[in-house]
């Protein structure tokens, strides 16, 4: 192989290795994305929490239904892979904190029919309900500016935000999230 074709195959590898490196640290970047819970306005989590959304069979739900626990609420879309990712994780962490007051709702960003899809090949142990258009603005105004997806986000017993975070969260940070929206140490 001679110099110039080296240099010619190199020029032209030089576009996806930097599309490459700007995927790593956007993914980074949104996987450490954290908003500090005191600054989610009390007119967007009261919204939030009033908000008629309907589960997978068409029934209607809010989430103020859920008083006295400790809600995790989860944004995420069938088409989201670090979505689909952190759902098993938010499973057995529902499963095995129940009896703690603690309440996943997986709010989804996406049609009934894909929703209904996924969970049927992918069981969770928590509720899924259906967002509209407007939810995905109704995140931002909670704290999420990028609009991206997963979105988390705890709020406690007295309904204050506790956690926001872009991005997948783990089971270490719904540990210390949760802990911290029971008032305890972990």
């Amino acid at each position: 192989m001679s110099i110039w074709n080296a240099r010619a195959r190199a020029a032209r590898l030089l576009p996806t290795v930097a599309l490459g490196a700007i995927g790593i640290v956007a993914g980074l970047w949104f996987g450490m994305a954290r908003v500090e819970p005191e600054l989610v306005p009390k007119a967007a989590l009261d919204t939030l929490l009033t908000t008629e959304f309907t589960d997978l069979n068409g029934k209607p739900a809010r989430l103020s239904d859920l008083k006295g626990k400790s809600l995790i609420v989860n944004f995420w879309g069938t088409w989201c892979a670090p979505c689909k990712e952190e759902m098993p994780d938010l499973a057995r962490f529902q499963s095995e904190n129940s009896f703690k007051g603690v309440q996943i709702v997986g709010i989804g960003i996406d049609s009934v029919t894909n929703m209904r899809g996924y969970a049927n090949s992918n069981p969770v142990s928590y509720p899924l309900l259906t967002g509209t258009g407007a939810t995905i603005s109704l995140t931002r105004e909670l704290g999420n500016s990028s609009g991206a997806l997963p979105f988390t986000l705890v709020i406690n017993s007295e309904n204050k935000a506790t956690f926001v975070k872009v991005g997948r969260i783990s089971i270490q940070e719904l540990e210390r999230a949760t802990a911290a929206a029971r008032g305890t140490k972990q």
